[in-house]
């Protein structure tokens, strides 16, 4: 029985080593260990736009904050991941628009201002489900794979992100749609006429994250 248990404790601790770092092999052949570093996300520098229309002639612009958020990079592979999204701070940016209506779309967008033809349900609920999280699962040839969790839903999705390590920064930059077609969102659900928000909505990154 003291035998099995010191060798059970050796192996928990060679586990928890493996998860901290690796080893990898220089060219001259020499053993080196990359160990894991965690970036933290700087809100100040990281940018998040959105897009979303109704047909290619007409369509809305604006932002949205990301709040909180890390990554662990092994070497100069990325290892995990995950972020928060501040729903309320959702803002309308369209060229030619005044306040009034910027803030009325806005409110309209989350749910805060809810009428007879945008109920608080449309969209984004955000008095409900005011915060978004993003689980950064895997990146492999420019491709990182994600976990979008909004309104209490899963969308699993892929799309084109490059990252990039520029001393004690990380950078997470990439444009690409997200599809909520199957999440059974009002406003984004299309009618049979065809009319309605096109539920693939484009959004443009640029994280900025540092040691």
């Amino acid at each position: 029985m003291k035998k099995a248990s010191v060798f059970f404790l050796a192996a928990t601790a060679l586990f928890v080593a493996s998860c901290s770092s690796e080893e990898t092999t220089d060219e001259n052949g020499t053993e080196e260990k990359v160990e894991a570093v965690t970036y933290t996300l700087d809100p100040a520098a990281t940018t998040l736009k959105w897009h979303g229309e109704m047909s290619p002639e007409y369509g809305h612009d604006g932002t949205v904050q990301v709040t909180e958020g890390s990554i662990t990079m092994m070497g100069d592979a990325l290892e995990s991941g995950s972020f928060k999204i501040d729903m309320n701070s959702i803002k309308v940016t369209d060229e030619g628009m005044d306040d009034e209506k910027k803030g009325y779309l806005a409110a309209h967008l989350k749910g805060t201002a809810p009428d007879e033809d945008h109920p608080q349900n449309m969209f984004w609920n955000t008095p409900d489900f005011p915060m978004a999280m993003v689980t950064l699962n895997s990146y492999d040839n420019g491709q990182l794979s994600m976990t979008l969790n909004v309104i209490g839903k899963d969308v699993e999705t892929t799309v084109p992100a490059t990252i990039k390590q520029d001393g004690d920064k990380v950078m997470i930059m990439g444009d690409f749609p997200i599809s909520f077609a199957d999440m059974g969102i009002p406003g984004f659900m299309v009618p049979e006429s065809g009319d309605g928000i096109n539920p693939s909505v484009e959004f443009s990154l640029n994280a900025v994250l540092t040691k």
